[in-house]
Protein backbone atom coordinates (compact mmCIF):
# COMPACT_ATOMS: atom_id res chain seq x y z
CA UNK A 1 0.00 0.00 0.00
CA UNK A 2 1.47 3.33 -1.07
CA UNK A 3 -1.47 5.72 -1.68
CA UNK A 4 -1.82 6.66 2.00
CA UNK A 5 1.79 7.83 2.02
CA UNK A 6 1.41 9.85 -1.17
CA UNK A 7 -1.77 11.49 0.15
CA UNK A 8 0.12 12.58 3.27
CA UNK A 9 3.09 14.01 1.37
CA UNK A 10 1.38 15.90 -1.44
CA UNK A 11 -0.84 18.98 -1.70
CA UNK A 12 -4.10 18.39 -3.61
CA UNK A 13 -3.78 19.72 -7.14
CA UNK A 14 -0.31 21.23 -6.60
CA UNK A 15 3.12 19.85 -7.56
CA UNK A 16 5.49 18.58 -4.87
CA UNK A 17 6.57 17.77 -7.70
CA UNK A 18 4.07 14.88 -7.95
CA UNK A 19 0.57 16.18 -8.71
CA UNK A 20 -1.74 13.69 -7.00
CA UNK A 21 -5.42 13.38 -7.84
CA UNK A 22 -7.79 10.39 -7.79
CA UNK A 23 -5.01 7.91 -6.94
CA UNK A 24 -2.92 9.14 -9.86
CA UNK A 25 0.45 10.79 -9.53
CA UNK A 26 2.02 12.60 -12.45
CA UNK A 27 5.43 14.24 -12.65
CA UNK A 28 8.42 14.99 -14.83
CA UNK A 29 11.92 13.82 -13.93
CA UNK A 30 14.83 14.92 -16.10
CA UNK A 31 13.89 13.71 -19.61
CA UNK A 32 10.99 11.56 -18.37
CA UNK A 33 7.32 12.45 -18.11
CA UNK A 34 4.92 9.88 -16.69
CA UNK A 35 1.74 9.23 -14.72
CA UNK A 36 1.26 6.37 -12.26
CA UNK A 37 -2.19 5.04 -11.36
CA UNK A 38 -2.47 3.11 -8.09
CA UNK A 39 -4.93 0.21 -8.09
CA UNK A 40 -5.90 -2.86 -6.06
CA UNK A 41 -4.47 -1.93 -2.67
CA UNK A 42 -3.62 -3.62 -0.44
CA UNK A 43 -4.42 -7.19 -1.51
CA UNK A 44 -3.88 -7.03 -5.26
CA UNK A 45 -1.69 -3.95 -5.67
CA UNK A 46 -1.05 -2.77 -9.19
CA UNK A 47 0.71 0.26 -10.65
CA UNK A 48 -0.31 1.30 -14.17
CA UNK A 49 2.25 3.56 -15.79
CA UNK A 50 1.58 5.90 -18.69
CA UNK A 51 4.84 7.09 -20.23
CA UNK A 52 4.48 10.35 -22.11
CA UNK A 53 8.19 10.92 -22.67
CA UNK A 54 11.36 9.02 -21.93
CA UNK A 55 12.84 5.55 -22.32
CA UNK A 56 10.52 2.81 -21.05
CA UNK A 57 13.20 0.87 -19.20
CA UNK A 58 14.42 3.95 -17.35
CA UNK A 59 10.90 5.08 -16.37
CA UNK A 60 10.08 1.61 -15.03
CA UNK A 61 13.31 1.61 -13.04
CA UNK A 62 12.45 4.98 -11.50
CA UNK A 63 8.88 3.95 -10.66
CA UNK A 64 10.00 0.68 -9.07
CA UNK A 65 12.37 2.68 -6.87
CA UNK A 66 10.12 5.62 -5.99
CA UNK A 67 7.16 3.39 -5.15
CA UNK A 68 9.43 1.17 -3.04
CA UNK A 69 8.00 -2.04 -4.43
CA UNK A 70 10.92 -4.19 -3.26
CA UNK A 71 10.08 -3.69 0.42
CA UNK A 72 8.74 -7.03 1.68
CA UNK A 73 6.01 -6.26 4.22
CA UNK A 74 5.30 -9.94 4.76
CA UNK A 75 8.88 -10.43 5.89
CA UNK A 76 8.49 -7.41 8.16
CA UNK A 77 5.43 -9.01 9.81
CA UNK A 78 7.46 -12.17 10.43
CA UNK A 79 10.26 -10.07 11.92
CA UNK A 80 8.01 -8.51 14.57
CA UNK A 81 6.24 -11.75 15.45
CA UNK A 82 6.53 -12.26 19.21
CA UNK A 83 6.66 -8.50 19.82
CA UNK A 84 2.96 -7.69 20.42
CA UNK A 85 3.26 -3.90 20.34
CA UNK A 86 5.34 -3.90 17.18
CA UNK A 87 3.07 -6.51 15.60
CA UNK A 88 -0.01 -4.38 16.36
CA UNK A 89 1.65 -1.37 14.73
CA UNK A 90 2.68 -3.38 11.66
CA UNK A 91 -0.76 -4.95 11.29
CA UNK A 92 -2.59 -1.65 11.60
CA UNK A 93 -0.76 -0.23 8.56
CA UNK A 94 -0.70 -3.50 6.64
CA UNK A 95 1.40 -3.21 3.51
CA UNK A 96 2.15 0.50 3.91
CA UNK A 97 5.57 1.64 2.85
CA UNK A 98 7.16 5.07 2.41
CA UNK A 99 7.69 6.25 -1.13
CA UNK A 100 11.33 7.01 -1.95
CA UNK A 101 12.94 10.08 -3.47
CA UNK A 102 14.70 9.87 -6.86
CA UNK A 103 17.74 11.86 -5.70
CA UNK A 104 19.57 12.99 -2.60
CA UNK A 105 19.33 16.60 -3.74
CA UNK A 106 15.53 16.54 -3.96
CA UNK A 107 15.10 14.77 -0.62
CA UNK A 108 17.65 16.99 1.12
CA UNK A 109 16.09 20.27 0.00
CA UNK A 110 12.61 19.08 1.00
CA UNK A 111 13.87 17.97 4.42
CA UNK A 112 15.61 21.28 5.08
CA UNK A 113 12.34 23.04 4.23
CA UNK A 114 10.54 20.73 6.70
CA UNK A 115 12.85 21.46 9.65
CA UNK A 116 10.88 22.63 12.72
CA UNK A 117 7.61 23.35 10.91
CA UNK A 118 4.46 21.35 10.28
CA UNK A 119 4.41 18.88 7.42
CA UNK A 120 1.48 20.65 5.74
CA UNK A 121 3.28 24.00 5.77
CA UNK A 122 6.46 22.38 4.47
CA UNK A 123 4.53 20.80 1.59
CA UNK A 124 2.96 24.13 0.63
CA UNK A 125 6.39 25.77 0.56
CA UNK A 126 7.78 22.93 -1.57
CA UNK A 127 4.82 23.26 -3.96
CA UNK A 128 5.48 27.00 -4.31
CA UNK A 129 9.15 26.32 -4.98
CA UNK A 130 8.34 23.73 -7.64
CA UNK A 131 5.78 25.99 -9.31
CA UNK A 132 8.18 28.95 -9.32
CA UNK A 133 11.52 27.31 -10.08
CA UNK A 134 10.80 23.83 -11.44
CA UNK A 135 10.51 22.82 -15.08
CA UNK A 136 6.90 22.88 -16.30
CA UNK A 137 5.72 20.70 -19.19
CA UNK A 138 2.27 20.52 -20.76
CA UNK A 139 1.28 17.42 -22.74
CA UNK A 140 -2.24 16.54 -23.88
CA UNK A 141 -3.76 19.29 -21.69
CA UNK A 142 -2.00 17.91 -18.60
CA UNK A 143 0.67 19.82 -16.70
CA UNK A 144 3.76 18.09 -15.28
CA UNK A 145 6.52 19.50 -13.09
CA UNK A 146 10.06 18.48 -12.27
CA UNK A 147 11.77 19.41 -8.99
CA UNK A 148 14.06 22.44 -9.38
CA UNK A 149 17.60 21.48 -10.33
CA UNK A 150 20.62 22.71 -8.34
CA UNK A 151 21.20 25.23 -11.14
CA UNK A 152 17.57 26.42 -10.94
CA UNK A 153 17.94 27.22 -7.25
CA UNK A 154 21.53 28.48 -7.40
CA UNK A 155 20.68 31.20 -9.93
CA UNK A 156 18.02 32.90 -7.76
CA UNK A 157 18.67 35.10 -4.74
CA UNK A 158 17.70 34.18 -1.20
CA UNK A 159 15.03 36.91 -1.14
CA UNK A 160 12.97 34.95 -3.68
CA UNK A 161 13.30 31.80 -1.56
CA UNK A 162 12.14 33.75 1.48
CA UNK A 163 9.10 34.99 -0.44
CA UNK A 164 8.23 31.36 -1.13
CA UNK A 165 7.84 30.88 2.63
CA UNK A 166 11.27 29.86 3.91
CA UNK A 167 12.99 31.51 6.83
CA UNK A 168 16.19 33.46 6.14
CA UNK A 169 18.53 30.73 7.38
CA UNK A 170 16.80 27.96 5.47
CA UNK A 171 16.91 30.07 2.32
CA UNK A 172 20.65 30.62 2.80
CA UNK A 173 21.34 26.92 3.48
CA UNK A 174 19.34 25.80 0.45
CA UNK A 175 20.94 28.37 -1.82
CA UNK A 176 24.44 27.41 -0.61
CA UNK A 177 23.89 23.66 -1.03
CA UNK A 178 22.37 24.15 -4.49
CA UNK A 179 25.32 26.33 -5.50
CA UNK A 180 27.88 23.78 -4.28
CA UNK A 181 26.10 20.93 -6.12
CA UNK A 182 25.78 23.04 -9.28
CA UNK A 183 29.54 23.64 -9.10
CA UNK A 184 30.30 19.92 -8.92
CA UNK A 185 29.75 18.65 -5.36
CA UNK A 186 28.72 15.02 -5.86
CA UNK A 187 26.23 14.30 -3.09
CA UNK A 188 24.50 11.59 -5.14
CA UNK A 189 27.52 9.32 -4.68
CA UNK A 190 26.59 9.08 -0.98
CA UNK A 191 23.89 6.59 -2.01
CA UNK A 192 26.63 4.00 -2.50
CA UNK A 193 28.11 4.46 0.97
CA UNK A 194 27.25 2.78 4.25
CA UNK A 195 24.22 4.72 5.55
CA UNK A 196 25.93 5.89 8.76
CA UNK A 197 28.97 7.09 6.82
CA UNK A 198 26.70 8.86 4.34
CA UNK A 199 24.93 10.59 7.23
CA UNK A 200 28.28 11.83 8.55
CA UNK A 201 29.16 13.25 5.15
CA UNK A 202 25.82 15.00 4.74
CA UNK A 203 26.06 16.67 8.14
CA UNK A 204 29.21 18.42 6.95
CA UNK A 205 26.93 20.64 4.86
CA UNK A 206 25.78 23.80 6.59
CA UNK A 207 22.17 23.52 7.69
CA UNK A 208 22.10 19.71 7.66
CA UNK A 209 21.68 18.15 11.09
CA UNK A 210 21.50 14.50 12.07
CA UNK A 211 17.69 14.28 11.63
CA UNK A 212 17.81 15.79 8.16
CA UNK A 213 20.72 13.58 7.10
CA UNK A 214 19.23 10.33 8.40
CA UNK A 215 15.86 11.02 6.84
CA UNK A 216 17.41 11.95 3.52
CA UNK A 217 19.60 8.84 3.27
CA UNK A 218 16.74 6.48 4.13
CA UNK A 219 14.32 8.26 1.78
CA UNK A 220 16.68 7.94 -1.16
CA UNK A 221 18.34 4.57 -0.67
CA UNK A 222 15.42 2.65 0.83
CA UNK A 223 17.87 1.26 3.39
CA UNK A 224 15.65 1.67 6.43
CA UNK A 225 18.37 0.78 8.92
CA UNK A 226 18.61 3.98 11.00
CA UNK A 227 16.87 4.98 14.20
CA UNK A 228 15.14 8.34 14.08
CA UNK A 229 14.35 9.20 17.69
CA UNK A 230 15.52 12.74 16.96
CA UNK A 231 12.08 13.12 15.40
CA UNK A 232 9.46 14.36 17.86
CA UNK A 233 6.64 12.43 16.16
CA UNK A 234 8.65 9.19 16.36
CA UNK A 235 9.30 9.68 20.08
CA UNK A 236 5.67 10.54 20.78
CA UNK A 237 4.46 7.56 18.75
CA UNK A 238 6.73 5.25 20.73
CA UNK A 239 5.39 6.67 23.99
CA UNK A 240 1.79 6.24 22.86
CA UNK A 241 2.34 2.58 22.00
CA UNK A 242 4.72 1.92 24.90
CA UNK A 243 7.42 0.73 22.50
CA UNK A 244 10.27 -0.19 24.81
CA UNK A 245 14.02 -0.01 24.48
CA UNK A 246 13.91 -3.82 24.43
CA UNK A 247 11.66 -3.70 21.34
CA UNK A 248 14.13 -1.38 19.64
CA UNK A 249 17.06 -3.63 20.56
CA UNK A 250 15.18 -6.57 19.03
CA UNK A 251 14.74 -4.66 15.80
CA UNK A 252 18.35 -3.52 15.78
CA UNK A 253 19.66 -7.07 16.20
CA UNK A 254 17.04 -9.26 14.49
CA UNK A 255 15.42 -7.02 11.87
CA UNK A 256 17.83 -4.14 11.17
CA UNK A 257 16.55 -3.60 7.64
CA UNK A 258 13.11 -2.66 9.04
CA UNK A 259 14.23 -0.35 11.85
CA UNK A 260 13.54 2.76 9.79
CA UNK A 261 10.16 1.41 8.72
CA UNK A 262 9.13 1.20 12.38
CA UNK A 263 10.31 4.80 12.87
CA UNK A 264 8.09 5.83 9.95
CA UNK A 265 5.06 3.97 11.29
CA UNK A 266 5.54 5.40 14.81
CA UNK A 267 5.53 8.94 13.40
CA UNK A 268 2.41 8.13 11.41
CA UNK A 269 0.71 6.71 14.51
CA UNK A 270 1.38 9.91 16.41
CA UNK A 271 0.16 12.15 13.59
CA UNK A 272 -3.05 10.15 13.14
CA UNK A 273 -3.87 10.07 16.85
CA UNK A 274 -3.06 13.77 17.20
CA UNK A 275 -5.59 14.64 14.52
Amino acid sequence: MISKHIEMFTVPGRPTPCIYTSRRCRRALHDMVYEVSIEGEPDNPLLRIEILHGHTTRVLEVVRHVYNIELDYTEFLVCVEGRPRLRTLAARYRGLRPALAPSIFEALIKNIVAQNISQRLALRIVASMVETLGRRIEISNRVFYDFPSPEDIARVDTELLRRLGMGSRKAEYIKQIATEVARGLDIESLQRMDPLEAVKELTKLKGVGIWTAKLTIMQVTGKLVLELFEDRAVKKGAEMLCISEDDVKHLRSECPSYLGLVMYLLALEYEERRV
